[in-house]
């Protein structure tokens, strides 16, 4: 599967990285919300993993924005965040997110949260 993977925190990304490529993913990697976009200009990842806590444009917002535009919005999203209560009340469906995983992310169940994320929006 291919995915994109947003994540500013090096250590975070290369944590992530290393579970989603283990299990045989193909991951398209940014730094920041800006990159993703780029890449999602000529790239279709099945889903999207992005950090809520990103530089200069958040993960709702980028998440919104994907959601507006027809050739993204189907993507899965699922954001990821040190603190669960981060979405300052709004519901993570209601900003368009997929799923949701908490850090510090999970050897063991990062893969199948990405997994069960793309069978759902399938």
């Amino acid at each position: 599967m291919k995915i994109l993977l947003i994540e500013d925190e090096a250590a975070d990304f290369k944590l992530a990285h290393s579970i989603l490529s283990g299990e045989g993913h193909e991951i398209l990697g940014a730094h920041s919300a800006e990159e993703a976009m780029t890449i999602l200009e000529t790239e279709r990842p099945q889903v999207i993993l992005t950090d809520l806590q990103l530089p200069h444009m958040d993960g709702v917002t980028f998440t919104l924005r994907i959601r507006q535009a027809p050739e993204t919005a189907s993507i899965p999203v699922v954001g990821v965040t040190a603190h669960p209560d981060q979405l300052g009340g709004r519901h993570w469906r209601q900003a368009g997110f997929t799923a949701f995983v908490v850090k510090p992310v999970s050897h063991r169940s990062l893969p199948r949260q990405v997994e069960e994320a793309a069978r759902m929006a399938a």
